[in-house]
């Protein structure tokens, strides 16, 4: 059929079939033709087309679109539900929970609406009332979800549909304890895998003895590329002891790289984002690993899905994502045991594990340098780091920044924004600066927002800066191992949970105490010490470049992950 005849209904019903075959650039070209040539009030066309930016990941586009439709057509559902899609990809959480709500009346079936509206949270809250408002939305909404009839393969095979759709990552940055929330999500999801696809959750007898085997450890994740796993948790599989210990590992989501490549060449390794969730089950149950393990549950939809399946007869998660997974299918969480309160049992449905120090093998990068002038830095200030993600930040603590600004005169507060949500910065930067102006302080002397970094600059950035304030309630990680690299001293302050003493335990093991705060005043308190204070600000970074290598390359961290294995492998196969 050539282009000039074409019909309307025939470029429309090719849209239409692009789009469900995931071609969105092509039916994005056949509608911006049909809709260049077409009145407003011809809303078939900007649905399509909304559909197909949406799909390309241009959300701010598609949502002029779908709002001309609901102008001409306001009780359109499914035009509704699209626009929330795309309120929610632009990071307008707000907005977007209104707009599914809406479609959901108009539509009580339409799947995103059901399944992913009511858990939505936001990135930034505007105030500290209002994290009990969203966790409240968020816990009726759970529990209507999990309400939902499994008595047949077919009813658990459209939850998983909703299942997959969203994670419950944004949960955990509220601050409080998610264990009964995740319970209630984990088990559901089993229950939905159990009766859609019993044999794959029934239980999974050990490989047969075999002389000479090694063990085999099965390492899944969405995040094997450049990402914050992939250096946190990745040499598992790069520094294994290949003598002994045969390492498998399977990408189920992400973007396959230079660092993917690199755990393809030191492992058995799997590239099954193109694979159904069936198939990935079956993938990696029929290579009858000793153990798997899942770095990060939380942080994606795929691995939580296959968490819940009965992979291997024994199945592990670890603190990528450092709150329980309430899975009942899985049967440790690895902690690190520098990081991990005493109690910390209480908040786990998992049984918990403790590897020494931090637990993992991080490879650093080397020392760099840069410039002030470079970032727009006045050289004369004392410039304080808040480089964590925004969502890190919550409400209650931000009265801390001007008490050290009211003792330090000089001090500058340095801030990262998303690289793409616009709203979340301006909510995030007027939430800061009312902080400010509650002490009497003018924001734009303190507070400074630089654009996202790429990791070199952040690198540069930590080389340059005075102090990095470490987020209370959810601690540095990564960026706390990066920070120290470069010399840098952080402040913190642990609380109960184990997400907040990343850094605390780093400064443990490097015997420099004296940067834990024991309560919000005494954070402040040393934040103003070493602000007004240019020979102390000078002899932690040295004490931070001397101690900072106990942290590294801890091989030993890696021979008792899989000793720890090993020993757990032998105690099922002695119970059998």
């Amino acid at each position: 059929m050539s282009q000039q005849t074409v019909t309307s209904d025939q470029a429309i019903a090719m849209a239409q079939d692009a789009l469900n075959q995931n071609r969105p650039a092509e039916a994005e070209t056949l509608m911006r033709k049909l809709t260049d040539a077409t009145p407003r009030e011809a809303t078939a066309p900007r649905y399509l087309l909304g559909l197909s930016l949406l799909a390309l990941h241009r959300p701010a586009e598609a949502m002029e679109l779908l709002q001309d439709v609901l102008e001409v057509q306001p009780a359109a559902g499914q035009a509704r539900a699209a626009l929330a899609k795309a309120l929610e990809d632009t990071g307008d959480v707000r907005s977007a929970f209104e707009a599914y709500h809406s479609a959901l009346i108009a539509i009580p079936s339409e799947l995103r609406a059901r399944w992913v509206g009511g858990r939505l949270l936001p990135r930034v809250y505007q105030d500290e009332t209002e994290i009990s408002l969203w966790r409240h939305r968020f816990s009726a909404a759970l529990h209507s979800l999990t309400g939902t009839p499994l008595e047949t393969p077919e009813q658990a095979e459209a939850a998983l549909a909703g299942v997959l759709l969203m994670t419950n990552f944004e949960l955990a940055y509220q601050g409080e304890d998610d264990r009964l929330l995740q319970e209630a999500w984990g088990k559901f999801v089993h229950a939905a895998v159990a009766k859609r696809f019993p044999d794959l959750a029934s239980a999974c007898p050990p490989p047969a003895p075999v002389k000479g085997r090694r063990l085999k450890i099965g390492l899944v994740s969405e995040h094997f590329y450049s990402h914050t796993i992939m250096l946190l948790f990745g040499h598992w599989a790069l520094q294994a002891d290949t003598s002994s210990v045969e390492i498998h590992s399977y990408m189920v989501g992400g973007i396959r790289d230079a660092s993917s490549e690199v755990m393809a060449q030191q492992s058995v390794f799997r590239d099954l984002r193109n694979a159904s969730i069936e198939d990935a089950a079956r993938i990696i149950r029929k290579d009858e690993l000793d153990c798997v393990v899942f770095p990060d549950l939380g942080m994606g939809k795929s691995s939580f899905v296959l968490a819940a399946f009965r992979l291997a007869p024994l199945q592990m998660v670890s603190w990528g994502h450092p709150v329980t997974t309430g899975l009942p299918t899985i049967d440790v969480f690895l902690t690190s045991d520098a990081m991990e309160p005493e109690d910390g049992e209480a908040f786990y449905s998992e049984r918990l594990v403790r590897l020494p120090r931090l637990g993992i093998y991080y490879h650093p990068t080397p020392a760099t340098s840069g410039s002030r002038a470079a970032f727009g830095l006045p050289d004369e200030a004392i410039l304080y780091l808040c480089c964590q993600a925004q969502q890190k930040y919550l409400p209650q603590y931000d009265y801390l920044f001007p008490a050290i600004a009211a003792e330090v005169p000089e001090s500058r507060f340095v801030f990262i924004e998303h690289r793409q949500f616009t709203n979340v910065n301006q909510t995030f930067r007027q939430r800061i600066e009312a902080a400010f102006r509650a002490d009497n302080l003018a924001p734009d002397k303190h507070l400074i927002f630089l654009p996202w970094q790429d990791w070199q600059d952040f690198l540069r950035l930590c080389s340059v800066s005075d102090v990095f304030l470490d987020s209370i309630g959810w601690s540095g990680g990564n960026t706390t191992l990066e920070a120290l690299a470069q010399g840098l001293p952080p402040v913190t302050l642990p609380g109960r949970f184990m997400r907040s003493r990343h850094t605390m335990a780093m400064l443990k093991l490097m015997e420099i105490d004296d940067l834990i705060a024991a309560d919000e005043a005494d954070y402040v308190r040393i934040a103003v010490r070493i602000g007004v204070n240019a020979e102390l600000r000078t002899a932690l970074r040295e004490r931070v470049l001397e101690r900072r290598d106990c942290l590294y390359k801890d091989i030993g961290a890696v021979r008792a992950f899989e000793e720890m294995v090993r020993r757990e492998v032998a105690a099922i196969a002695r119970a059998e």
